[in-house]
């Protein structure tokens, strides 16, 4: 795969698309039954974009995120986390983002982040896990880095 000719593929057009203002080329949304969070996600040229609303926290929110990302680690070329509609994160939350990271370094799919709230990239600076992912302040940010073809996108980091 070309990065030059992915970055010309994926465009401002198609982060609309995938924030839902398109048709879909594959989508699946998810809301267990008593879990606080949905998982929307969106896939498009090997770029998976999982929408997570709500909060991922011990236990069953946690492990669906961790269990989602694990099933489209193997269909993904690259999966961006957008976290601006998660309001709550604990420990067990950011352990399961670790899962994510250390599982994409494995697969050879880099798992980003985009679109922290305040709180939660300042969870993200407190535990230094901001240095070990690869986090956007935007989902147009990451989806224009989708390929590290670009100078201005920091490069995937070798270990967590």
């Amino acid at each position: 795969m070309m990065g030059n000719e992915l970055t010309a593929r994926v465009t401002a057009k198609d982060v609309e698309w995938m924030a839902g203002c398109g048709q879909m080329t594959s989508s699946t949304k998810c809301k267990e039954q008593g879990l606080k969070l949905n998982l929307e996600v969106h896939t498009r040229e090997g770029l998976t974009i999982i929408f997570c609303r709500g909060r991922v926290t011990y236990r069953d929110e946690a492990l669906a995120l961790s269990a989602k990302v694990a099933e489209l680690l193997s269909q993904s070329k690259q999966i961006i986390l957008e976290l601006s509609g998660v309001h709550v994160m604990d420990s067990a939350g950011l352990g399961e983002l670790v899962v994510a990271l250390v599982s994409g370094q494995i697969t050879g799919c880099p798992v980003k982040l985009a679109a922290p709230t305040p709180w939660i990239r300042q969870l993200l600076e407190l535990t230094n896990l901001s240095t070990a992912f690869d986090v956007h302040p935007s989902l147009e940010s990451a989806v224009q880095c989708y390929g590290g073809v670009d100078a201005d996108c920091p490069q995937q980091h070798a270990s967590a």
